[in-house]
């Protein structure tokens, strides 16, 4: 029996000191159904006795949904062991990474074995699943796209326009646009959120924030439209398909009921074509539209080695994507031959209005023969007549004066030679009498000394401080404070989205008496975060609140519990706190929030 025993509290302490003595990986998802288009959370965790590096997976290998990565995260955690009598502290080193996971489509989503590279060694996470739900197509709505062009050249802007109609807008509760994607190698402008305007809406489209105006349908009763405008830019040839701009709407059928619907835009075909290779000018750096060049200097008079700022501006039609630099002046051999260019280039020259880019940089005239900045080229390719053509500034003339050659005679002086007082000592400083240079005895000769090598600067306090410079120096800080802080004021006051912030907690009370637990988190996050309340979604409030919040959770559970019963899941619905407990809880979201800012 004793050595039963024994051998039973031996191999305790072996599995007790050896439970991570190996790094260890899991990875989880935190739910395993979901409608597509909705995100869901996987996170991947690595746990260790020691600290170490960890290298994470990319997720490449999950295949029909859209992946978004979150800074990875470290925790660590002690605990006391007691092994035949004796104490020990042992530290669990936590290392995880949290991804989201949108489904473009219904059916299974699988999540492969990830493979993560911890303290050296390699390990593998088990496989997942994921069962993605997929709405009825939507009998009410009309969602469509149109481009400005059917063919494009690589590197070139094409305009888009998107617009849905609703006909039943006052059914809608919720929508978004996450399930709409982009052909591989494409990038979408769309116009960045503004202050928003009372009809105004900020949603995502193509992974970015954007923002529309929601406009009335007067053709049809109750009916509304949204429309986007933008840019589509592809730097590969193809032809390409743009068949995933769909429209995920929440409509209350009847009361107390929601259903999900989705609409579908019609697929829009666009053809990327190659660049010619014939007839590519040098210094062609791929910028494609039609451009104009101007080019200024300053100063037009200098001597040889002087500083002059050449400044271009280039000119064409938005968004101008590609330049984002100057010419490249060392491909301009007229210019490199007569000028001494900066060796940092160009500098981008903010300010810049509309269809104009502005850059600076530093030329240097090596030759007083020079009298003027010759043109300037910019090669492009004119996607108008389909040729390369090259933009060209005017010369700019400028007066380049030689410099004479400084010798030693510059910096003796003589001394012995009589001078008067005002001649020796002058306020602003005063010449001292050169002499020419001569040979001289061998030997070590005395510094010269003496008072023609002086000038008099005396110092007047009064008159410095009541000098204008004074002035303005010991007035200009107290001005420029009291302008910030009146400005600060006005904008607050003027700012609605400021504004809803301030009364979130007020609002989110009245939500409370008027509609229950789940309306008043979801006023309270929509008015902190400037969203549309109706339409956030549970994915939505986590991905604002995120890790930040303490009760993040259990405010973003109100709205996912409110959610399961309208759409008729009540198995995975919570009892819903008293109003005395709700408001305790948005209290402390509200601090915590507060405390961020």
């Amino acid at each position: 029996m004793r050595t039963r025993a024994l051998y039973i509290a031996i191999l305790t302490a072996l599995l007790a000191t050896s439970a991570v003595a190996e790094p260890r990986v899991s990875a989880e998802i935190n739910t395993s159904r979901v409608y597509a288009g909705d995100q869901v959370e996987l996170t991947i965790t690595i746990e260790d006795d020691d600290a170490f590096e960890a290298e994470f997976p990319t997720l490449d290998n999950i295949a029909g949904a859209r992946i978004v990565a979150s800074p990875q995260s470290v925790s660590q955690n002690s605990y006391t062991q007691v092994i035949n009598g004796r104490a020990k502290t042992v530290s669990i080193f936590r290392l995880s990474k949290t991804y989201g996971i949108t489904p473009l489509s219904g059916g299974r989503l699988d999540i492969p074995e990830q493979t993560v590279i911890a303290a050296g060694a390699a390990l593998t996470t088990s496989p997942l699943s994921l069962r993605v739900l997929e709405p009825d197509p939507s009998p009410s709505d009309q969602l469509e796209l149109s481009l400005d062009q059917n063919a494009i050249y690589a590197g070139e802007t094409v305009g888009f326009r998107m617009t849905w109609r609703v006909a039943d807008g006052d059914q809608v509760k919720r929508w978004n646009f996450n399930r709409s994607a982009l052909p591989d190698g494409f990038e979408a402008t769309l116009p960045a959120p503004r202050q928003r305007r009372g009809s105004d809406a900020v949603f995502t489209l193509f992974g970015e924030d954007t923002q529309a105006r929601i406009a009335e349908d007067r053709s049809v009763s109750g009916g509304f439209f949204v429309t986007v405008e933008g840019q589509f830019f592809a730097t590969e040839p193809g032809d390409y398909l743009f068949d995933q701009i769909i429209v995920t709407v929440d409509r209350e059928t009847s009361p107390g009921r929601i259903e999900r619907f989705v609409a579908q835009a019609p697929p829009a075909s666009l053809t990327v074509n190659r660049l010619p290779d014939a007839n590519t000018p040098p210094g062609f750096t791929g910028l494609l539209g039609s451009f104009s060049l101007l080019a200024e200097a300053a100063p037009t008079h200098v001597r040889v080695g002087d500083p002059i700022e050449l400044t271009v501006t280039i000119r064409g039609r938005e968004p101008m994507r590609g330049v984002a630099d100057g010419p490249d002046l060392g491909a301009q051999p007229e210019l490199t031959g007569r000028f001494k260019l900066a060796p940092n280039g160009w500098t981008y020259k903010p300010g810049s209005r509309a269809g104009h880019r502005s850059f600076t940089t530093t030329i240097r005239a090596t030759d007083s023969a020079v009298t003027a900045i010759p043109s300037i080229r910019l090669p492009y390719f004119d996607t108008d007549t389909e040729t390369y053509r090259i933009a060209q500034s005017e010369p700019i003339p400028i007066d380049v004066e030689a410099v004479r050659q400084v010798t030693a005679a510059d910096a003796l002086v003589n001394t012995n030679k009589p001078q008067s007082p005002d001649a020796s000592l002058r306020r602003n400083g005063g010449e001292a009498d050169r002499q020419e240079l001569r040979a001289t005895g061998r030997g070590v000769w005395a510094i010269e000394t003496g008072p023609a090598v002086l000038s008099q600067h005396a110092f007047d306090l009064s008159e410095r401080l009541s000098s204008p410079v004074a002035i303005t120096v010991m007035t200009l800080p107290v001005i420029a404070f009291g302008a910030s802080a009146w400005l600060a004021i006005a904008r607050r006051r003027h700012d609605p989205a400021e504004s809803r912030r301030r009364n979130a907690l007020t609002h989110a009370r009245r939500a409370l008496d008027r509609a229950g637990p789940a309306a008043a988190a979801q006023t309270y996050i929509a008015d902190t975060f400037d969203r549309p309340a109706e339409a956030l979604t549970v994915a939505d409030c986590e991905r604002l609140l995120g890790e930040r919040v303490r009760d993040s959770q259990a405010l973003t559970q109100l709205i996912a519990t409110a959610e399961a019963e309208r759409f008729g899941d009540a198995s995975s619905a919570n009892a819903a706190p008293a109003r005395a407990e709700m408001l305790d809880l948005l209290r402390r979201v509200d601090r915590d929030l507060r405390s961020l800012a």
